[in-house]
């Protein structure tokens, strides 16, 4: 039994591919299985994976139909036969340890362990040390997890929504109270991509992201959880489905983006009473959002391509 899998969603990545496996076929800890998973890319993704696969026998491709990334690390955890998992996105890297320190923090006692990273925005590297609590972690790619703690609690990623699917791997996995550490070391390097995405698709996740937190809050494992447990989910949702809609820059999709989180606080309304949600400033901001100026160029644009 290799000590960690390392788990890697594949989609059209070539431009950084190779500085990703890089990082992981040159870690100090060599007792590891790289798991990477084709999902349909159409690049040369997958002629990279296998020139890899080729020189290094802890690498193992799946190929497959374009089916999404959560589908992708679905595949990966069946697969794995780690003692700890790893998730690595491709356009990321890890540090040359951060297996070793990784495995080495958690070794026996803990079913998870959460490490700090870094922000690659164009040539800069922002720290981001470990903080909080761990219900407060949503990322999948800062953290060590005992395989069997997942497979044995049955966690997998959600395939019915195409946002926030980490968000709801997250809270799953804390909702059954695993033994968690936090790592103070910065083990990865996450490449800032939301800071190049458009408008559109920022408003785009306002939807996708109000249909996620539809599908986890009928869950049982969410209806079952204490009001506390409840607040942190809304709070989390909130801050980010608040921020997304910010984007709103003219009059017509500030419109749009009022219904939906219309509908997001209805939801919302239903599981929590309104005394309780007065108390969550990030709450407020999606039941009472301020928007900017709308900008004038873009809404007689709009306007105009009706």
């Amino acid at each position: 039994m290799a000590k960690v899998s390392v788990i890697i969603p594949v989609y059209n990545v070539e431009n950084y591919l190779r500085k990703c496996l890089d990082s992981v076929v040159n870690q100090t800890l060599q007792d590891i299985e790289i798991i990477c998973i084709n999902d349909g890319s159409t690049d040369n993704s997958l002629q990279i994976l296998n020139e890899y696969a080729q020189k290094d026998n802890r690498i193992i491709v799946i190929n497959k139909e374009n089916q999404g990334v959560s589908a992708a690390r679905n595949d990966g955890i069946e697969k794995a036969g780690g003692e700890f998992i790893m998730f690595l996105d491709s356009d990321d890297y890890f540090m040359p340890e951060a297996c070793e320190i990784a495995y080495n923090s958690v070794s026996d006692k803990y079913d998870i362990g959460i490490f700090g990273h870094y922000i690659l925005k164009g040539k800069k590297l922002k720290q981001k040390p470990v903080d909080g609590v761990p219900a407060d972690s949503i990322n999948i790619w800062d953290k060590i997890f005992r395989t069997s703690f997942i497979k044995e609690n049955n966690i997998t990623f959600p395939t019915q929504i195409t946002t926030a699917e980490d968000i709801i791997f997250s809270y799953e996995l804390n909702f059954r109270n695993p033994e968690t550490i936090f790592i103070d070391e910065l083990l990865i390097v996450y490449r800032d991509a939301r800071s190049g995405s458009s408008t559109e698709n920022k408003l785009k996740q306002v939807q996708t992201d109000v249909e996620a937190f539809e599908y986890f809050t009928d869950k049982e494992i969410f209806k079952s959880q204490s009001d506390e447990n409840k607040l942190k989910v809304v709070d989390k949702f909130s801050s980010i489905i608040g921020w997304l809609a910010t984007k709103a820059d003219t009059k017509e999709k500030q419109e749009n983006v009022k219904e939906l989180l219309q509908k997001y606080c209805s939801i919302t309304e239903k599981i929590l009473t309104l005394e309780t949600l007065t108390n969550i400033p990030s709450y407020q901001t999606c039941k009472n959002p301020k928007f900017k100026n709308p900008n004038i160029l873009k809404t007689v644009f709009s306007f105009l391509k009706k």
